[in-house]
This record gives structure tokens, sequence and C-alpha cells, in this order.
């Protein structure tokens, strides 16, 4: 048998910063949901630094995710900021959270449904009919502003 000669095993090359950058930009160009123009990024030996106001807390998750899967990307520093981001005490933002459901075509389970509040941090609890049903009520909470992170 023989034995692999370690001067053929190559390591795979590091993208450059620069073309790091350029493949991020890309990727937030076209992504749904990214407004590409409100991002800044920086790359520095890997590192991702993300600047910049977005408009909702799904678009700078959708942001970071991106960041994150970028090839060559080693670690992401997330400076994003919400604009006008409205921090409301627990019972407005669940009064909030419960207006912006009853009024969804698409959520019929919401008199079933448990909304717990804390700190912006929202967990919901119960039975939906459907998937799509899920995906709704999901979508409308992320969306209310004050919240900060959603668990169902």
């Amino acid at each position: 048998m023989k034995s692999a000669d370690s001067s053929q095993i190559t390591q795979p090359v590091q993208p450059s910063d620069q073309t790091i950058h350029s493949n991020l930009m890309e990727y937030l160009r076209n992504s749904p949901g990214v407004d590409e123009g409100e991002v800044e990024a920086t790359v520095t030996d890997g590192t991702v630094t993300l600047t910049g106001a977005v408009d909702a807390v799904p678009e700078r998750r959708r942001v970071r995710e991106i960041a994150e899967t970028t090839p060559g990307v080693r670690a992401v520093v997330d400076k994003l900021t919400i604009r006008n981001f409205v921090d409301l005490e627990d019972d407005e933002l669940k009064s909030a959270l419960v207006n912006a459901l009853s009024r969804d075509a698409f959520v019929e389970s919401l008199p079933s449904l448990e909304i717990y509040v804390h700190n912006g941090e929202v967990r919901l609890e119960g039975k939906c009919k459907t998937w799509h049903e899920r995906s709704a009520i999901a979508d409308t909470v992320w969306w209310t502003p004050g919240v900060r992170n959603v668990e169902c």
C-alpha cells in the first residue's frame, strides 16, 4: 500500500477579503426581503462586520444568515440597527400582536393560541390547522414592531 505524499495534499484556498465582500454583496442584492442598499459590510481576515439600518428584525436575521453562509466567512459581527424600532412594554406588545393576528385573513386559530411576551421575546403555544397558518402567524408576529425574537 502506498502512503500519500504530504506534499500533494492541498489545503482549500481562503478567498480574499475583497472576493468575500463582492460575493456577499451579490448574495444580498439577489435576496428577496433584503435591501442591500441599507447594509454596509467590511471584511477583515474573513470576519464580516455588518453596519447600517434595516427595516425589521426578519431582514436583519436574513442579512446575518447570508453573511454567515458566504464562502470564506469565518465570523460575523452584527452591528445592524433596526430603523424605527419600537420598544414596547410586554402588555402593549401582546395587545399589538393580538391585534395584528386578528386582522390576518390566514389566522383562524387565534382563540386557541397562547401568546407569552417578555422584553420583546415572544413565545407562541397552541395548535394551528395548517402549516400555512403556522407560517402566517410566525410572519405576522415577526413583522410586528417591538418583537425581538419569536419562538413557536
